[in-house]
């Protein structure tokens, strides 16, 4: 006696592919690098390769994709619990994406990244510019650069940072900033005085006169007369 199985019928094996494929699409979202903010104009070069096509909302990142930011543009992109902010004309490639073994690494060829690591696992995050190396796996912090160096600000927690041609890490602390010139001199900055929470008093316009990429600071934070401002402070970078 041959028995067959009755067949299912087309409504409900639709619905049923649809909620499979739902449930698998669910499980691979969380490993995604998903563009989640996008202001102004970028540009997304897949696999460091070939041409550069206009970046979009919602889009999905791989590992060496090359990232361009427009003028007075940013974005967000969020990976496995991090934040990662670009500044405008900033070039990055995203690398290491999903590797169980390698720290994602943003390496930043120029303009302005600030990372925020909400959530701890095994995979720590490593930012290398041409001219300095920052290495978290729980803190707020910045990278710069320019034509002059790079500048490693940290707005929460502690960031080991060293010069792109040495071994040996230095940890900077919250409020201080270590910065690296091309010919591998560093600097620490202590910013301690002039920021509070998400508030920068005016006197910092001065580090700014000097080292014009230090403005990407107030992208987070309120330049204000920290003196008299009794305003509520912001509660989010």
């Amino acid at each position: 006696m041959n028995i067959q199985s009755p067949k299912m019928k087309p409504a409900l094996l639709a619905l049923a592919m649809v909620l499979a494929l739902g449930a698998f699409d669910g499980l691979r979202a969380e490993d995604r690098a998903l563009v989640t903010r996008l202001v102004g104009v970028a540009r997304v070069q897949k696999g460091g390769q070939g041409e550069f096509q206009n970046l979009k909302l919602r889009q999905i990142i791989q590992s060496k994709d090359k990232i361009q930011t427009g003028p007075q543009s940013n974005l967000v992109i969020i990976y496995q619990g991090k934040e990662i902010r670009l500044g405008p004309k900033t070039e990055v490639t995203l690398e290491n994406l999903n590797s169980k073994k390698e720290p994602l690494q943003v390496k930043l060829k120029k303009g302005f990244t600030w990372i925020d690591v909400k959530k701890l696992n095994n995979q720590g995050v490593e930012v290398v510019s041409p001219t300095a190396v920052a290495s978290v796996r729980g803190t707020k912090f910045s990278v710069s650069h320019d034509e002059h160096g790079s500048a490693t600000c940290v707005c929460e927690g502690t960031v080991a940072t060293r010069h792109v041609d040495e071994d040996d890490f230095e940890d900077v602390s919250k409020g201080y900033s270590n910065d690296f010139d091309e010919e591998g001199k560093v600097q620490t900055n202590d910013f301690t005085k002039l920021f509070r929470g998400l508030k920068v008093d005016n006197k910092f316009q001065s580090v700014i006169d000097k080292d014009p990429k230090m403005q990407d600071c107030t992208m987070c934070h309120k330049m204000t007369d920290l003196a008299t401002d009794n305003s509520p402070d912001p509660t989010s970078y």
